[in-house]
């Protein structure tokens, strides 16, 4: 998916649907990232940036015709730079790793406690 640009996030994929029925219609090759992620975790949605439509760079105008003309230009998200989304991943997995850390070091101090009080 070299050639692919995200054109548009959604919060729902609801309506995403829509979108992709009339890129459909259209012709255009479209390409979605984390659609199967919001369905099962739809609170996750904000927090990994919403489901993302891409589309080749030799379709992008026409997809977006399509998008505004059809009042969805509100989910226009045009994003040429693949790589700062896959580090802003990046940062998120980080910050859930340090978040793990931290209950396991709680956890372990909570038992240390409890049993120093039982034996001690």
């Amino acid at each position: 998916m070299k050639d692919y640009f995200t054109i548009a996030r959604f919060t729902y994929p609801g309506e995403l649907a829509i979108v992709k029925s009339l890129l459909e219609a259209n012709g255009v090759a479209y390409f979605v990232r984390d659609e199967l992620t919001v369905q099962v975790h739809n609170f996750y949605s904000n927090a990994i940036g919403g489901i993302k439509l891409e589309v080749p760079q030799k379709q992008f105008e026409l997809a977006q015709k399509i998008i505004i003309e059809n009042g969805f230009e509100n989910h226009i998200s045009i994003d040429f730079d693949s790589e700062n989304e896959e580090n802003s991943k990046k940062s998120i997995f980080k910050i859930i790793k340090i978040g793990v850390l931290f209950l396991v070091v709680a956890t372990f101090v909570f038992l240390i406690t409890v049993i120093w009080d039982i034996f001690g």
